[in-house]
């Protein structure tokens, strides 16, 4: 993709979508491969009350909610196969 191509994408749907997929992964990959997950679970804890407190999701509760169930998925336990533990 060219940087032409990147400006028009500022602050569009595809933009925001793209943000919010690299941030779960990134979410998900930390508390899955930590070796301390009680640390791991205390980062992302913090980083979710960061991305509340932004204005567009204080002006937005159904945003807010969505983050907040996205949160709760990525703090399920791993599945087996990603599991170091298992």
């Amino acid at each position: 993709m060219d940087v032409e191509s990147l400006k028009k994408l500022t602050d569009t749907m595809e933009l925001i979508a793209a943000r919010s997929a690299a941030t779960e992964l990134m979410v998900r990959a930390l508390l899955h491969t930590h070796p301390n997950r009680e640390a791991a679970q205390i980062y992302a804890e913090r980083m979710l009350g960061q991305s509340l407190a932004q204005p567009g999701l204080v002006l937005n509760p159904s945003g807010a909610a969505h983050a907040k169930a996205a949160f709760a998925f990525l703090m399920q336990p791993p599945p087996p196969a990603m599991d170091p533990e298992a």
